[in-house]
């Protein structure tokens, strides 16, 4: 696949995962990291530029950043406005933003509080806020269309009655959050491409359990 930019910067990546899936398909990938667990683990996917990072220390010149993604970033930060204005800044004019949230105030979970979220979001929020800091909306959807019901039901209720479990271990979390294999996994996978088809004709998911938003920095 050839990119249209030059370098496409993954921001708050984690391990990684993302990155190594966009590098595999031929897109110059750097990952921007601030955990040095995660830029080990990045290493031995073999990802290839990785910055051991917050995006303020990284030295990076204003201006500078054709295209960024923040996956699942944005519910970690306090002052998420002012980490997008800040972003806003590092980013070249008509540079792209692609940005995940999950989605709902009202899904609101023990899983939440353990993975240290701040907020979840609705698209009005989310786009709100990003106008505030300079960016034009190209388009936003919800995705994963299935999850707010069985969140709700295995998370959300359990939560709202006290039954939450104790504090997870790291290891038991990222087992949780690692792909599944058998009937659940195929049938979330053949919705997925659905929903993949919908938005590359450019149509909206009314609903999902995460908010996809792609912005562009605003020409001055």
């Amino acid at each position: 696949m050839n990119s249209p930019y030059s370098y496409f910067f993954d921001i708050g990546g984690g391990n990684g995962f993302v990155a190594k899936s966009l590098q595999d398909k031929g897109i110059s990938t750097i990952l921007v990291e601030p955990g040095i667990q995660g830029c080990l683990n990045a290493k031995k996917r073999n990802l290839k530029n990785i910055v051991c990072s917050t995006l303020e220390n990284a030295s990076f010149r204003k201006g500078s950043i054709p295209a960024a993604g923040l996956f699942d970033v944005v519910e970690h930060i306090d002052d998420d406005l002012g980490f997008l204005r800040s972003l806003y800044d590092y980013m070249k004019e008509g540079g792209y933003l692609y940005i995940t949230v999950p989605a709902f105030q009202s899904l609101w979970s023990n899983e939440d509080v353990e993975a240290g979220h701040f907020r979840r979001y609705t698209l009005k929020e989310l786009e709100g806020k990003l106008k505030l800091t300079g960016f034009d909306i190209v388009s936003s959807t919800y995705i994963f269309s299935i999850l707010p019901v069985a969140v709700y039901l295995f998370r959300v209720l359990p939560y709202k009655l006290g039954l939450k479990k104790g504090a997870k271990s790291i290891d038991e979390y990222r087992k949780d959050h690692q792909a599944r294999k058998g009937v659940s996994d195929k049938v979330f996978n053949w919705i997925w491409k659905i929903e993949l088809n919908r938005i590359g004709n450019g149509k909206r998911i009314p609903i999902g359990g995460s908010c996809l938003v792609v912005a562009s920095k605003r020409s001055i």
